[in-house]
């Protein structure tokens, strides 16, 4: 190989680097902001404030004998 060549090959390999590094920072950005959108979604779905949610509905027993059915 001529120095020429090896010094495409160096920048290259230096190209790869630099944008596999940015991939990765992308990739990982992208990953945590959508954990925290999605564990705000989870617990604002399963949290039990009593406001928004209604009773719980309580199922009589007497009151289902006595229709009869």
């Amino acid at each position: 190989m001529s120095n020429k060549d090896s010094k495409t090959v160096s920048r290259l390999d230096r190209w790869f680097l630099i944008s596999s590094v940015v991939i990765l920072i992308i990739v990982v950005i992208i990953s945590t902001v959508t954990l925290i959108y999605l564990s705000n979604n989870l617990i604002k779905a399963f949290s039990t404030d009593g406001k928004e949610n209604g009773p719980a509905i309580e199922f009589n027993l007497d009151e289902y004998r006595k229709l009869g059915l």
